[in-house]
Order: structure tokens, then C-alpha cells, then sequence
């Protein structure tokens, strides 16, 4: 007992950062393989005897309303999120009780796989899932999470150890996503886009993780930040342009620093704000990162229906352009 007294308090952390990636990445694709699976199971059981719909059309009625259905549930979680964030970010940093920022998102993720466990044992129509939403919205969800552990990491080193640190956690999200990946696919069957993901993402984690131990006695922390914003620019367009599978899978090396920019940039923002106003910073911080992640898959989506037949990589070749404009802002 004496010896668990005495370990380092990062060891928990890490532990708590890595499992709370886990769970939130693996609930994420079972619950929208479970909305799609109802759904398909309704529009089966339901359609008029008297209607004769084509498959093709079946299915477009289909996948619009599955499509409708995680959407909002998407924002059933997103909007409480970030309003609570902010109001949890300004209490943190009123109170010095920085802790809120975990235990609360921590205890509504449990409250939400209670609720997903009721709905799979008893009966429960969709309807149950987006109370399960609105409560883990409530709680904080992920945004608040992410703001938290990073006041955590960063005001539990030096300035010189800051970066390594956040690049740590980093890794702990990158690795938790692909073994996520590799667990859910024991559920149902996986394409190959998902096990190339996975293990980007593992490159990626890693490069997170080692890039600041081995870059920042020759390189500042905005330096860094333009490699990974490189790495992450040459990688998208090599999936744009490359049609061979085989060639297909380079991108994962050249992909390794995508994620440096997003521990670099925590970085440098922590050391030009007083320590009293960073979980509100932080927590606009992840509030914009939360509202890009829900963007993007609808942006990509309408892009890619309207530009897959002259270009499939055109939506890749939007997104490298893109990348302008955190190269402009960091300069």
C-alpha cells in the first residue's frame, strides 16, 4: 500500500486517458452499427404489403434515414457538450477544481453505456439512445475530457517537458483507436479502409509520441508543428492521387507526424496564459476541435457524392488545401 501511495500520479492519469479512448472509441462504431441495424430491421418489418418499392429504392430510404438518425444523435451530444464545456472550463478555473473536467465526462460516458446496455436487454426503441446522447452531453462528453487532461499534463511538467507530454497523450489516443478498431471488428465485418486507418493511426501515435523527445533540442515546438502539418499534407494528397492498393499503403509512413500539431500548438498556447485562465481556454480550445469533428464527415460526404465520378480524391485534394490555413495562422 505504501508502494501504491509513493507511484507517480502520471501513471494514473495515463491509465485514466487511456481507457476513457478506448470506450469512447469503441462505443462510437457499435452504436452506429446498432442505429443502422434497427433501422433496417423497421423499414423490413413495416413496409405496406400494398407498396412495391425497388431494392435500390428501399435501400435510398434506408440509408437517408440511418444517416438522419446517428446525425442526430450526433448533435443531441455535440450542442449540450459544448455549452457545458465552456460552463465547466470557467468553474474549474474559479474554483481550481480541475478535476471536474474528468470525473464528469467520466461518469456521464458510464451513465450512457448503461443506457445502451438497457436498450439491448429490454426492448428499448432508438428513442432511449438519444436520452443516452443529451446525458453524456450534459456530462462534458469527450470535449471536456480532452481539456482536462491537457491542463492535467501540462501543469504537472516543466515548460521544457510540456510537449513530450501532450505528444504522450496523443499516442495514448492514437493506440486506443486502433486497438478499438481491432476489438469492434470482432462484432462485424471490417472493410480494408478501417484496418488502414487503424494502423495509420498507430504510426501516426507513435510519431506523436517520440517526435518531441527527439526533434526539440534542434527544433522549437512551431517548427514541429509545420512538420506535422507536412507530413499530414503530403500523406492526404498520396491517398488523393494513388490508385494501386499496394503503393496505397506508403501513405501510412509518410502520415507519421500528422498528429504533432495538435501537442505542439497546446504547447506554445500554454505558455503565453496564466495558469488560472487555461481551462477556460483549453475548453474553447476542444469545443472548436469537437465542432471540426462533427463538421467534417458532413463535408466530406457532400463533396465526395458530387466529385466521386470525375475524381474520388478530389475531397482529399480540398482537404490539403485546407491546411493553408493553420500554416498561415502559425507563421
Amino acid at each position: 500500500m505504501h508502494a501504491l501511495v509513493k507511484c507517480d500520479p502520471a501513471i494514473f492519469s495515463r491509465s485514466s486517458i487511456l481507457y476513457i479512448f478506448l470506450s469512447r472509441h469503441m462505443t462510437l462504431p457499435l452504436f452506429q452499427q446498432y442505429v443502422k441495424e434497427e433501422i433496417e430491421k423497421q423499414h423490413k418489418s413495416t413496409t405496406p404489403a400494398g407498396i412495391n418499392l425497388t431494392d435500390t429504392t428501399k435501400d435510398a430510404l434506408t440509408h437517408e434515414e440511418i444517416t438522419l438518425s446517428v446525425l442526430s444523435l450526433q448533435i443531441a451530444e455535440g450542442l449540450p457538450a459544448v455549452i457545458t464545456v465552456i460552463m465547466l472550463g470557467a468553474i474549474s478555473d474559479k474554483t481550481g477544481r480541475r478535476k471536474i473536467l474528468l470525473w464528469m465526462p467520466s461518469l456521464g460516458s458510464v451513465l450512457y453505456s448503461f443506457i445502451y446496455i438497457m436498450i439491448q436487454y429490454t426492448g428499448w426503441n432508438l428513442d432511449g439512445l438519444f436520452m443516452a446522447s443529451a446525458l453524456r452531453g450534459l456530462s462534458g462528453s469527450m470535449t471536456a475530457f480532452l481539456a482536462g487532461g491537457t491542463f492535467y499534463a501540462i501543469n504537472s511538467s516543466n515548460k521544457e517537458n510540456r510537449s513530450t507530454r501532450l505528444g504522450v497523450q496523443e499516442f495514448l489516443n492514437g493506440i486506443a483507436y486502433a486497438i478499438a478498431n481491432i476489438m469492434v471488428g470482432y462484432w462485424w465485418d471490417s472493410d480494408k479502409f478501417g484496418v488502414f486507418a487503424a494502423v495509420a493511426m498507430v504510426v501516426a501515435a507513435i510519431g506523436a509520441a517520440a517526435s518531441p523527445v527527439i526533434l526539440k533540442p534542434y527544433l522549437s515546438d512551431i517548427n514541429i508543428t509545420f512538420i506535422g502539418l507536412f507530413s499530414k499534407a503530403i500523406g492526404t494528397m498520396w491517398i488523393a492521387v494513388v490508385k494501386n492498393e499496394t503503393v496505397l499503403y506508403f501513405a501510412i509512413l509518410l502520415l507519421v507526424g500528422e498528429l504533432l500539431p495538435f501537442p505542439m500548438l497546446r504547447s506554445v498556447v500554454s505558455n503565453s496564459i496564466e495558469t488560472t485562465d487555461q481551462g477556460s481556454l483549453f475548453a474553447l480550445m476542444h469545443c472548436g476541435e469537437s465542432i471540426s469533428y462533427f463538421l467534417a464527415p458532413l463535408m466530406f460526404q457532400a463533396i465526395y457524392l458530387h466529385t466521386f465520378k470525375f475524381f474520388s480524391g478530389f475531397v482529399f485534394v480540398i482537404s490539403v488545401t485546407l491546411l493553408v490555413i493553420p500554416v498561415v495562422f502559425t507563421m
